[in-house]
């Protein structure tokens, strides 16, 4: 049969199954959800390669087809959202990785200096913060507009870091995104200065000999190790040094249905979400002007974990991810974003380890490896030692 009419029996398939998908949602029942799914991604991957995942988005409901870079993919995935019945493009936001156009634009290529590009080397990223769409595009190619062909000098006034540790995973190949494009820990430990430093020093950004003229204006009075208290808020939801300690321990928590207390004056220093099981402390997310507008459980009381007062946090931790996936019971349901997990630690080993039952210490040796070479390579960059 043709992918076209193997994609009419998915639909077929997937509108017997929706109702229930949608309870699933609603109630956050993700083992369930898991199993209704599953026949469903196995058809999609027979059907394209791709993988289809679905989550709720606030009081929308979501599906996704997870492409990947195959051309051929997604070609087939827009074509399934292309042919959609009418009863599941009413009900649900679905994302395809090329939008729907014409097979000349589809065809159609960009010349960046030597180089050729089509739509689909084109990645867009994007998130919704205070009612606001905010959107980046990236392309392989953009790294060869103003190279160092067009003599264009880069001037960085260095600051410290406020989160000076060296810590977690490095950034695996098949893990690249707008949240991590180089190979770097969830902690790198270094300034800005050193950073783009490395980038050049290690061509990270380039397959040319030269590099980008650089000139990093150092910063005096501080070296590595040494406290620093930025003296404005960063993002809306990192208000203060507190928020900047957990941010990198927290922020898995965001590919889960785990509140990590936006819509609260303290994000990224509590955990919760609408179950008594995960702890006694109460908050309530709420749309707070300067902070978040939509956050996740807006006007329902969570339960978990008040980590305003912790000090031994010092760099990056997996205790609470651990803690709260076995509070949860929920399997590999917990990671409700599993993707999004994964992009966000550079590497699918942490939550495959998790999966596994693998102790904080067994998962933090799996990196010391890479993350000894890295170590290695941000030594010949340092500034402030």
């Amino acid at each position: 049969m043709s992918a076209y009419t193997n994609g009419l029996a998915f639909w077929k398939h997937f509108e017997e199954k929706q109702g229930a998908i949608i309870n699933c949602l609603k109630a956050e029942q993700y083992e369930e959800l898991n199993e209704l799914i599953q026949e469903l991604d196995e058809e999609v991957m027979e059907i394209s390669g791709a993988h289809f995942f679905v989550e709720s988005f606030y009081d929308s409901f979501e599906m996704t087809f997870d492409t990947g870079p195959n051309k051929t993919t997604q070609y087939l995935c827009q074509m399934l959202c292309d042919i959609a019945p009418k009863s599941v493009k009413q009900n649900w936001i679905m994302n395809a990785t090329l939008p729907p156009m014409s097979q000349k634009a589809i065809q159609a290529m960009v010349q960046i200096k030597n180089e050729e590009y089509t739509l689909a080397d084109f990645h867009v990223f994007y998130q919704i913060e205070n009612d606001m769409l905010d959107c980046k595009v990236y392309c392989p190619g953009f790294n060869l507009i103003g190279n160092p062909e067009n003599k264009k000098e880069m001037i960085v006034l260095d600051r410290p870091n406020p989160c000076d540790y060296v810590e977690g995973p490095v950034l695996k190949a098949g893990y690249k995104s707008f949240v991590g494009m180089l190979p770097l820990p969830v902690l790198h430990g270094c300034t800005i200065g050193e950073l783009a430093q490395m980038i050049n020093g290690e061509r990270w950004m380039t397959t040319q000999t030269k590099t980008c003229p650089l000139t990093v204006i150092p910063i005096k009075g501080w070296q590595h190790g040494q406290p620093y208290v930025l003296p404005v808020k960063p993002s809306p939801n990192l208000p203060d040094a507190q928020s900047i300690r957990l941010y990198a321990s927290l922020c898995p928590f965001e590919a889960t249905r785990i509140s990590v207390g936006r819509g609260t004056t303290f994000p990224f220093q509590v955990l919760g979400a609408p179950d008594k099981k995960y702890g006694d402390f109460v908050f309530t997310p709420r749309s707070l002007p300067g902070f978040d507008k939509n956050p996740m459980h807006k006007g329902v009381a969570c339960y978990g974990e008040n980590l305003r007062n912790v000090t031994d946090v010092n760099g990056f931790t997996l205790r609470y991810l651990l803690r709260f996936y076995r509070l949860s019971g929920e399997g590999a349901a917990f990671f409700s974003r599993a993707r999004w997990f994964d992009l966000l630690m550079g590497t699918d080993s942490v939550r495959k380890a998790i999966l596994r039952g693998d102790s904080e210490e067994t998962i933090r040796n799996s990196w010391q490896k890479e993350l000894q070479d890295y170590k290695e390579i941000r030594k010949k960059h340092l500034l402030y030692e």
